[in-house]
C-alpha cells in the first residue's frame, strides 16, 4: 500500500435507537432501521472516514449504483460528505456541510424501517450517533478510489471510477474546503463542465 495514499476506512455507527444506517433501493432516501436480514428494497450504507480529512465521513453504497439523498437534504449523489461534531459522552452528530443542518433520526417500532431527516438546527438526543467500533481500514478497490477521488482533485485520470462516482467524489471532497479554496478549485478543474453535474443553486455551481 502506497505509504502517501490517505487511509480510507469504514466507520460503524448507531442512531440513538439502536439503528443501523441503509438506503431503498428504489429511492435512494436514507432511512435507518434495527432489521438487519437482506431486503429487496433497502441496501447498507457504508460510512467511510479518511485519514487527512477527520472531521468528515462520507456515506455511499458499494453494492449498487445509486444515489443517495436525505429527507430535506438538496443534495442527491452516489457520495454524501457530512462534517462529524463531538457531542458529550464520546457521542457525534453529523451536519451537512451546504446546509448547515443536522441529520435526525425519527424514531420506529422495532421492526420499522424510519426516515433519516436533515433539517436540525440543534442536537438533542435524536440527532446523536454512536461509533460502535475502531475504524477499519478497507483494500477494497472502489472505496479506496472514491477516498481518493475526495482527497486529490488534480490527477481525476488516475482514478479508476466511473464518470458519476468521480465527479460525485469530487464534489463531496469539495464541500470539506473553505469557500475561497472551493471557488478556486472549481476553475482549476471545470468539474461543472460534466454532464452529470447538476447546476444546483445550493451547490454554489
Amino acid at each position: 500500500m502506497n505509504s502517501d495514499f490517505p487511509v480510507v476506512s469504514r466507520l460503524s455507527f448507531s442512531t440513538h435507537f439502536g439503528t443501523t444506517f441503509v438506503a431503498h433501493t428504489g429511492s435512494g432516501r436514507l432511512e435507518h432501521t434495527r432489521l438487519l436480514e437482506d431486503s429487496p428494497f433497502h441496501v447498507p450504507v457504508v460510512a467511510l472516514g479518511i485519514s487527512s480529512i477527520p472531521d468528515y465521513v462520507f456515506f455511499t453504497v458499494p453494492s449498487r449504483f445509486l444515489p443517495l439523498t436525505a429527507q430535506y437534504d438538496p443534495r442527491v449523489a452516489t457520495v454524501l460528505a457530512w462534517q462529524v461534531v463531538p457531542q458529550d459522552e464520546g457521542k457525534l452528530a453529523l451536519r451537512n456541510p451546504v446546509s448547515s443542518k443536522f441529520m435526525s433520526f425519527q424514531p420506529g417500532a422495532e421492526d420499522e424501517i424510519s426516515a433519516v431527516m436533515c433539517d436540525r438546527d440543534a442536537v438533542f438526543e435524536w440527532e446523536m450517533l454512536t461509533c460502535d467500533a475502531p475504524p477499519e481500514a478497507t483494500d477494497d478497490p472502489l472505496l479506496r478510489n472514491i477516498g481518493l477521488a475526495i482527497t486529490e482533485f488534480r490527477n481525476p485520470g488516475v482514478i479508476e471510477l466511473d464518470r458519476p462516482r468521480l465527479v460525485d467524489s469530487r464534489l463531496a471532497g469539495l464541500q470539506t474546503l473553505p469557500g475561497r479554496d472551493v471557488e478556486r478549485l472549481i476553475l482549476l478543474n471545470d468539474i461543472v463542465s460534466f454532464p452529470w453535474v447538476r447546476k444546483d443553486e445550493v451547490l454554489r455551481l
